[in-house]
C-alpha cells in the first residue's frame, strides 16, 4: 500500500497554517480578554456610573426637597422655593423614579435594586408628608393660624426630616457599594490586561520557538535531499553516471528525485546506444526520454543517417565487388557467348541470390527471321533448357525486347513462368527482365526469378551489368564476325595464291607457247621473205 502523498507545498501550508491558528486562537482568547475588559470598563463607566449619577441626582433632589421643604415652612414669602417645590414633587420625582425603574438592569444584584425599591418607597412618603405641608400652608395666613402652623411643623420635624436624613443615608450606603464595585471592576481591569501581556508574551514565545523548529524542520526536509539532488545534478554535468536515487518522500521532491531518476537511466541508455552506434551495432533498440528529448532524436537521426551511409556503403561495396567480379569474367569469355552466357548466368543468379535464370541472345543470322534464342538457363544449380525460341513481342521477354526497357514482375499469378516466361514450372515472387542494349541495340534478355524482391540497387546493378555484357557481346560478335571474315580471306586468299600460281604457270606456258609462236612467226617471216626474195630475182 502506497504511502499517502503530502507535497512540500502542503507541508508548508500545514505548517503555517497551524501557525496562523495558533495565532488565531490567542487572538481570540486577546479579543475576548479584551471584550470582556471592555464589558468590564463599560460596566464601570457608562452602567455603574448611570447607577451612581441616578443616586447622586436622587440625593439631590431629597435634598432640595427637604430644604424647599424646610423653607416653606419657615418662609412664607420665598414663592421661588414653593415653586421649585411644586415642581420637585410633581415633575422632577416622577421623571427620576422612571428612569430607575427604566435602569433596573444596571443595578449589580436584585438585593441591590430591592434596596433601591425601598429607598424610592421609602420617598414616596416623604413626598406625602411634604405634599401635606404644602397644602397646610397655602396661604399667608396659614402661617398665622397657630394650627396649621403648629401641624405644619410637627410633620417637618417627626417625618419629613428623619425620612429625608434616613433616604440620603441609603443612598450614601449604595454609593459606597458603588464605589467598591467600581474599585473591583478596576482590579479585575488590571488583572485582565495583566493575564493579556503573560498570554501575550507566552504566545510570543511559543510562536518563535515553534518558528524556529518549524524553519529548522521545513529546512531538513527540503535542503537534505535538495542537496543530494544538487550532487547527483553536478555529476551528471561532469558527464558521470551517477547511481539511481533511492526515493523515499512522496512529494514535490519524490518528483524530482523520480525525474532524476528518469534522466540518469534516460542518459545511461542513451551512452549505450552511442557506443552500438560506434560498434556500427545500427539495429539497437533505443526510445528517447520524450518527443522534444535532443540529445535521443539526434543520435536516432545520426544512427539512421550512418546506417544509410553503411547501407549505401555496402551496396557500394556489392556492386563494386560485382563490377570487378563480372568484369574480370567477361574479360576471361570473351571468345565465346556460350561459354560467358553459360558461366556468367550462374554466378549472376548466385550473386543476385535469385532461384531461377535465364540467357537470351538476339538471332539475327536471317534478317527476315530475327528472334531471342535460349543459349544458357539456370535453375537450382541444374541447367533447364525449356523454351529456346521467343519471338519479338513474345510474353515479358519479348516485351522487354520490343521496349527497350527493364521489367520488374512482383504481382505474379499462378503459372505466369509457363505462359509467358522461359523459365521452369516454379513459380517466384519477383521476375527482373534486363534487355542488354548497346548503342541503341538490343543483344540479348537476361531473366531472372526469386522468391525475394529484388532491390533498387540490385536492379541498376544488373542494368549496368546488361550494358556491359552486351558491349561484350558486341565485341565477341564483332571478334567472331572478324576471325570469321579472316578466315574467310585466309581461305580465298589460299585459293587466290593458288589460282595465281596455276595462272602464272598457264602464263609462263602461255608466253612460252608465246614465244614459240614468235620465234615460228619470226621463222616464218624470215622464210617469206627469203622466198620473197627469190621470187624478185629474174
Amino acid at each position: 500500500m502506497s504511502k499517502s502523498r503530502l507535497s512540500i507545498r502542503r507541508k508548508i501550508l500545514i505548517g503555517f497554517t497551524a501557525l496562523i491558528l495558533f495565532f488565531i486562537a490567542n487572538v481570540a482568547f486577546i479579543f475576548y480578554t479584551i471584550n470582556n475588559s471592555r464589558f468590564i470598563v463599560t460596566n464601570l463607566f457608562e452602567d455603574k456610573d448611570q447607577s451612581v449619577i441616578l443616586l447622586n441626582d436622587f440625593k439631590d433632589m431629597v435634598l432640595r426637597s427637604k430644604m424647599y421643604t424646610v423653607n416653606w415652612v419657615f418662609q412664607r414669602k420665598d414663592e421661588d422655593g414653593k415653586a421649585t417645590l411644586k415642581q420637585i414633587l410633581t415633575e422632577e420625582s416622577p421623571i427620576l423614579k422612571a428612569k430607575f425603574e427604566k435602569s433596573a438592569t444596571i443595578w449589580g444584584s436584585k438585593e441591590q435594586f430591592n434596596q433601591i425599591k425601598k429607598v424610592l418607597l421609602d420617598f414616596e412618603f416623604l413626598k406625602e408628608n411634604e405634599e401635606e405641608i404644602t397644602k397646610k400652608l397655602v396661604k399667608f395666613t396659614d402661617y398665622d393660624d397657630f394650627v396649621i402652623k403648629s401641624e405644619a411643623d410637627d410633620i417637618l420635624e417627626a417625618s419629613v426630616i428623619p425620612q429625608s436624613d434616613k433616604i440620603l443615608f441609603k443612598i450614601d450606603e449604595l454609593l459606597l457599594q458603588k464605589k467598591k464595585e467600581k474599585q473591583a471592576v478596576q482590579q479585575d481591569i488590571l488583572d485582565s490586561f495583566a493575564n493579556l501581556v503573560t498570554v501575550l508574551l507566552s504566545s510570543v514565545g511559543i510562536i518563535v520557538a515553534f518558528g524556529i523548529l518549524m524553519s529548522f524542520f521545513v529546512a531538513n526536509q527540503i535542503s537534505h535531499p535538495i542537496r543530494k539532488l544538487r550532487e547527483i545534478i553536478d555529476a551528471l554535468g561532469k558527464g558521470e553516471q551517477p547511481k539511481l536515487i533511492e526515493v523515499k518522500a512522496n512529494d514535490e521532491i519524490g518528483d524530482m528525485s523520480l525525474s532524476v531518476n528518469q534522466l540518469i537511466t534516460g542518459l545511461n541508455n542513451t551512452s549505450e546506444f552511442a557506443e552500438n552506434i560506434g560498434r556500427s551495432n545500427f539495429n539497437a533498440v533505443f526510445s528517447p526520454l520524450s518527443e522534444r528529448d535532443i540529445l535521443g532524436n539526434s543520435l536516432i537521426e545520426m544512427r539512421d543517417n550512418l546506417k544509410k551511409v553503411s547501407e549505401e556503403d555496402q551496396k557500394r561495396y556489392w556492386a563494386n565487388e560485382g563490377s570487378a567480379m563480372f568484369g574480370d569474367m567477361l574479360r576471361r569469355y570473351n571468345s565465346s557467348i556460350s561459354d560467358l552466357s553459360t558461366n556468367l548466368l550462374a554466378t549472376l543468379v548466385k550473386f543476385m541470390h535469385a532461384n531461377q535464370g535465364s540467357f537470351f541472345m538476339v538471332n539475327d543470322e536471317v534478317s527476315d527471321d530475327k528472334y531471342l534464342e535460349l543459349i544458357a538457363a539456370y535453375a537450382w544449380n541444374k541447367h533447364k533448357f525449356i523454351k529456346k525460341r521467343i519471338d519479338l513481342g513474345e510474353g515479358s521477354v519479348g516485351q522487354a525486347w520490343i521496349e527497350k526497357d527493364t521489367l520488374l514482375i512482383t504481382d505474379i499469378p499462378n503459372h505466369y513462368i509457363q505462359i509467358t516466361s522461359g523459365l521452369g514450372d516454379s513459380n517466384p515472387r519477383c521476375i527482373l527482365i534486363v534487355p542488354m542494349i548497346f548503342n541503341e541495340e538490343v543483344y540479348g534478355i537476361i531473366e531472372l526469378a526469386s522468391f525475394q524482391v529484388f532491390e533498387n540497387h540490385e536492379v541498376e546493378f544488373l542494368k549496368k551489368l546488361a550494358e556491359n555484357i552486351a558491349s561484350s557481346i558486341s565485341a565477341v560478335k564483332n571478334n567472331e564476325r572478324t576471325s570469321r571474315l579472316l578466315g574467310e580471306s585466309q581461305l580465298m586468299s589460299e585459293q587466290l595464291r593458288t589460282q595465281e600460281e596455276e595462272m602464272r604457270q598457264n602464263l609462263e606456258e602461255l608466253l612460252a607457247t608465246q614465244d614459240e609462236l614468235q620465234r615460228k612467226a619470226d621463222s616464218y617471216q624470215q622464210e617469206l621473205e627469203n622466198y620473197r626474195a627469190k621470187a624478185q630475182k629474174p
